[in-house]
């Protein structure tokens, strides 16, 4: 097992991204979350610090309430 990140031999400090940006994310996390679309039920909270565009994509692909979280 390997002491260093995957990516060692890269820049450490900018690992890869798997994706183009946080809304390209949350695009791709909502056909994951397909099973909540529309429910009364669920609510999407996101964090600040990035979080709430990941959300706010997933919300509105799934019609779903957003909200902030902030701890």
């Amino acid at each position: 097992m390997a002491l260093y990140p995957r990516w060692a031999g890269t820049d450490a400090a900018a690992p890869p991204r798997p994706f183009h940006d946080r809304f390209a994310a949350g695009r791709e996390l909502a056909k994951h979350l397909s099973a909540y679309a529309n429910r009364s039920d669920a609510i999407v909270l996101g964090l600040p610090r990035g979080g709430v565009a990941v959300a706010y994509e997933v919300a509105r692909a799934l019609n779903l309430p957003l909200d902030v979280f902030v701890v």
